[in-house]
């Protein structure tokens, strides 16, 4: 495994087998500042994360690749909201991480259960990528195909 020598973590695509694809992590933020810097800050970890501005976005880029990790605003504009969007993401294969970020002191057990992670905002974009790159070490890298998915089970 090659180490990126800046940070002693994995080089980018260092732990990937020949049928897989990076680790994609998705920001999912109506707020375009907060979006961007999470998505830049995560870039500085050498992870791949690519900015969505909604629910609805999020899902499209998940048709194409789903996310190892989905970090979510709780509440968003109507539509598809964190809840919403990390219930679609349970009946993914396989299931992304979700974490959420809220400013929302009201959330209650019924709305944690939908996550595996719930931070209370505002939150430090270094923290939230130190979780992100934890989770990322601690999951297998997605396959890209059923048969490389189904020979690994």
């Amino acid at each position: 495994m090659r180490l990126d020598p800046a940070i002693g973590a994995p080089a980018r695509g260092a732990m990937l087998g020949p049928m897989q694809r990076e680790p994609l992590v998705l920001v999912v933020d109506d707020d375009a500042d907060c979006r961007a810097l999470l998505v830049e800050t995560l870039a500085l970890a050498k992870v791949h994360a690519i900015g969505c501005a909604s629910g609805e976005e999020a899902l499209a880029h998940a048709k194409k690749q789903v996310p190892t990790v989905v970090v979510t605003d709780l509440h968003m504009p109507p539509g598809t909201d964190g809840v919403h969007l990390a219930r679609a993401c349970a009946a993914m294969t396989p299931r992304p991480f979700v974490l959420a970020q809220t400013g929302d002191a009201r959330v209650g057990p019924e709305t944690w259960g939908a996550f595996d992670g719930l931070l209370t905002k505002p939150t430090d974009p270094l923290e939230v990528a130190a979780v992100v790159v934890r989770v990322l070490r601690t999951r297998p890298t997605p396959p890209t195909t059923w048969r490389d998915w189904l020979g690994r089970r």
